[in-house]
């Protein structure tokens, strides 16, 4: 597994969305159009390495783009 220092930022998770475990996310990328085709994401996980998650569906909404990630189906989670 890489290291997430090692990966190149397209985005930032900055808040929840909604009560179902979405999450906003504000694109850093010049090229905001990968998002809606994006089915997989690191994201940081313990010892500085990178966790891979499975992007469910992904839209954009105020600016931002909306992730559903698989296995979060809460805002706890």
């Amino acid at each position: 597994m890489p290291e997430f220092r090692d990966l190149v930022l397209v985005g930032r998770v900055v808040k929840p969305q909604g009560r179902r475990g979405e999450v906003a996310v504000l694109p850093f990328s010049d090229r905001p159009d990968r998002f809606p085709t994006l089915r997989r994401a690191f994201v940081p996980a313990a010892g500085g390495e990178a966790r891979e998650v499975r992007v469910l569906r992904c839209w954009p909404h105020k600016g931002r783009f909306v992730l559903e990630i698989e296995g979060v189906s809460s805002i706890d989670e």
